[in-house]
């Protein structure tokens, strides 16, 4: 259960917008499939690092995409 205070948005707006970027926006089943890989990914993480475990989701997908989804690279300017 988690408890209601100030200053929590911050922390459900990240977690929310991450499990975004990993499922496509627009995408029912890729938002189901994100926030399957960040629980996971965070739970995975607690148990091997638990000081540092909630940062594990957010390395993941900077790891996984850093030449994007399709892995392709795209170019800035024209979009192509």
């Amino acid at each position: 259960m988690v408890n209601i205070s100030l200053g929590m948005d911050h922390s459900l707006i990240m977690e929310t917008f991450l499990i975004v970027i990993i499922g496509g926006l627009g995408n029912m089943w890729g938002a189901l499939l994100g926030s399957l890989i960040f629980g996971l990914t965070q739970s995975l993480g607690i148990l091997v690092w638990p000081q540092f475990g909630i940062a594990f989701p957010y390395l993941a997908v900077v790891a996984s995409s850093s030449s994007g989804r399709e892995g392709s690279e795209v170019d800035v300017v024209t979009g192509r």
